[in-house]
């Protein structure tokens, strides 16, 4: 009822207030942007992984999480909005505040002047006064409100950190253990052509081939050393990234072993899963800033209606030091004060303004991220599925070329075949496993790119 009666008070009194139109955006749900989304739930598993099983990752990963800068720096903003929060909440207390004032003056004769009292006094002030907003309109809660959804957004800014900073460490150990796997065929292909190349030299001597295939063969062999040097190069670069990953120095990272990652990367579905995509911390984020900026845009308008404070004052007052502390200089007071906007030269309604546009771009943000991501998670699946397609036919010709070099081992046992007929071959099986391990590269790639854009790995099947 006071509530209401003030407001009724004040509503003449601001008639001559501009007041601004609100033109709010809407914000569209999931399943409207776009209908063919998947559904079931979805179990995102804190250290999802080590479902790559390599205890080696963990603690990279691990570490990472510990030591890196960006680590530190999202955490500093999650700890400042709590401080502004603490800040909000000092504001909704009373405050008291002491005050003392001392000074010696020399009165005018030629102003106002009492007869009989001298030209030259002393004047003292000691006391304290009270002031307390008693938030009639619940201008300084919905204040507090705002700036917690800004505490949660830098949560989920945290999570959204420790979610980038995995996969980037997954994506760079990836890359190492398949820089491992080249460096592998790399010497096996060098092996081959030394061999290669020393049976052409020999059959030279002999008579049996021309200079051209020696020259031939050494020119292969030099692009097999280069091979290797190069796969070699890649490994420290890896190790070097990993490093710089975990806050070290790359000597840290040259000293890592060789990955040992074991793990059968699990089917995908063909439509996106919709609570894969709402889980995302950083669309989370995006709908706590907009809920705090549409709380914000409320307090704005708050301004319209009459503050209310109480205020107190209790002490001494005194002309000449030496009465300051009697009874008689003793002062008080208590009571209401209410301020209210008449004109602002329109203030208020540019303030309100600016928080409407702040929210506006939030929630055009928001839908951007949104259809942003859901062109990423799409073209991830159908990567992924190619890629998965590409690499079967890719183990299949690894297979067949495995048979194909194992017949030729027969055969070379048998005498059938010399040992050249034998090495070409295993280059062969070489250029295969080459090949495979390419695609598995880029279904590696493709499939945790995809992890990325879902926000998190699928754990349970989905249901369409």
């Amino acid at each position: 009822m006071r509530k209401f009666l003030l407001f009724l008070i004040s509503l003449p009194l601001t008639a001559c207030i501009t007041r601004p139109i609100d033109h709010s955006p809407a914000l569209s749900p999931l399943e409207h942007i776009e209908p063919k989304l998947g559904g079931g739930d979805i179990n995102i598993p804190k250290h999802w992984w080590r479902q790559l099983g390599d205890p080696q990752l963990e603690l990279l990963v691990n570490e990472a999480l510990k030591h890196s800068p960006n680590m530190a720096l999202a955490k500093l903003r999650v700890e400042a909005a709590q401080q502004q929060v603490n800040a909000e909440l000092a504001t909704m207390g009373p405050k008291i505040t002491g005050n003392a004032q001392l000074n010696e003056q020399r009165l005018s004769k030629n102003y106002i002047y009492l007869p009989n009292m001298p030209a030259t006094t002393s004047y003292g002030l000691a006391g304290a006064s009270l002031n307390w907003s008693l938030d009639i309109w619940d201008k300084q809660k919905k204040t507090l409100e705002a700036i917690k959804q800004d505490v949660k957004s830098q949560d989920y800014d945290l999570e959204f950190t420790k979610l980038w900073l995995a996969f980037t460490v997954v994506q760079a150990y990836i890359d190492y253990d398949i820089a491992f796997q080249h460096n592998q065929i790399a010497s096996e292909g060098l092996a081959t052509q030394k061999q290669l190349s020393f049976i052409a030299k020999e059959r030279f001597k002999a008579g049996l081939v021309d200079h051209n295939l020696v020259d031939q063969l050494q020119i292969e062999l030099e692009k097999a050393i280069m091979a290797e040097l190069k796969t070699e190069q890649i490994i420290k670069m890896q190790q070097h990234q990993l490093a710089a990953l975990v806050n070290q120095g790359p000597s840290w990272g040259e000293a890592l072993e060789a990955p040992q990652i074991h793990d059968e990367l699990r089917p995908l579905p063909e439509l996106i899963p919709a609570s894969l995509i709402a889980r995302r911390s950083d669309l989370q984020a995006l709908l706590t800033q907009i809920n705090g900026a549409k709380l914000r845009v409320d307090v704005a308008k708050l301004s319209y209606l009459p503050d209310v404070n109480l205020q107190s004052l209790i002490g001494f007052q005194a002309f000449n030091l030496g009465h300051l502390l009697e009874s008689n200089s003793r002062q008080f007071s208590l009571g209401p004060v209410l301020s209210l906007p008449i004109f602002d030269s329109g203030a208020i309604a540019s303030s309100i303004s600016s928080r409407q546009i702040e929210r506006n771009q939030l929630i055009y943000s928001y839908q951007n991220t949104l259809l942003s991501i859901l062109k990423e998670s799409a073209n991830g699946i159908l990567a992924v599925n190619t890629s998965a397609q590409n690499l079967t036919q890719a183990s299949q010709a690894e297979c067949q070329a495995a048979s194909l070099y194992a017949v030729t081992q027969q055969k070379r046992l048998a005498g059938l075949v010399d040992d050249t007929t034998l090495l070409q071959a295993q280059l062969q099986y070489l250029m295969n496993k080459q090949q495979l391990l390419d695609a598995q590269d880029q279904h590696m790639h493709d499939y945790v790119s995809l992890l990325m854009s879902l926000g998190g790995p699928i754990e349970t099947e989905v249901t369409h």
